[in-house]
């Protein structure tokens, strides 16, 4: 399983055709990946007019106001490792940390979190829980 704070969606950035790919590589494995975002991903993918099309058994989200937790980079955390990157503008960068304990604290961070987040409902949009 992987867990994360996602900031922006991907699709601009590694193209369609990749992303398209990449899900249903993940999919197909049986994988899962949940993730919590907050303002600037729901800003961002109306700007880009995406529809959802990832599935929630596989693709879970939860929803944090700015407010609250604002998601400003992406983290994804699998296996040993956690995984820092943004590409915003002129700002692009990634650093991925292999380690056991720094990954455990970073999972158990993920699903504090976690449960304070508002759950997102298959079919529903993300501009639809924003308070």
């Amino acid at each position: 399983m992987v867990v994360g704070f996602t900031f922006r969606p991907l699709h601009p950035v590694i193209g369609a055709d990749f992303y398209d790919d990449w899900r249903k590589e993940f999919v197909r494995r049986g994988l899962v990946l949940r993730d919590i975002y907050s303002d600037e991903f729901v800003r961002s993918k109306k700007e880009l007019r995406l529809a959802a099309e990832a599935p929630k058994e596989h693709f879970p989200s939860r929803y944090l106001p700015d407010s609250e937790l604002p998601v400003t980079v992406q983290m994804d955390i699998y296996n040993d490792v956690v995984a820092h990157y943004t590409w915003h503008e002129s700002e692009v960068f990634g650093v991925e940390v292999y380690n056991a304990k720094i990954a455990a604290f970073y999972r158990r961070l993920f699903e504090f979190v976690w449960q304070h987040a508002k759950p997102v409902s298959a079919g529903t949009s993300e501009a639809k829980v924003r308070p």
